[in-house]
């Protein structure tokens, strides 16, 4: 997915969207949030794009 909000921006909805169990790593322009619940795992990628100012977002969820 891209978005023109920020990667500070998508980190923060994320986190509000997964709950207080989210855990982020950032760094530079680009930061990871991960949970993981009896159901599985769920972990998204943020990134910014250089070339066009948006943020990629790559959505990544592991059932058990």
């Amino acid at each position: 997915y891209t978005t023109a909000y920020s990667v500070d921006k998508v980190v923060a909805f994320y986190k509000d969207k997964l709950g207080p169990k989210a855990m982020t790593t950032q760094t530079g322009n680009s930061a990871l949030v991960q949970t993981s619940g009896s159901n599985g795992m769920i972990s998204i990628t943020i990134g910014a794009d250089g070339d066009s100012g948006k943020s990629l977002i790559t959505v990544t969820s592991i059932a058990k």
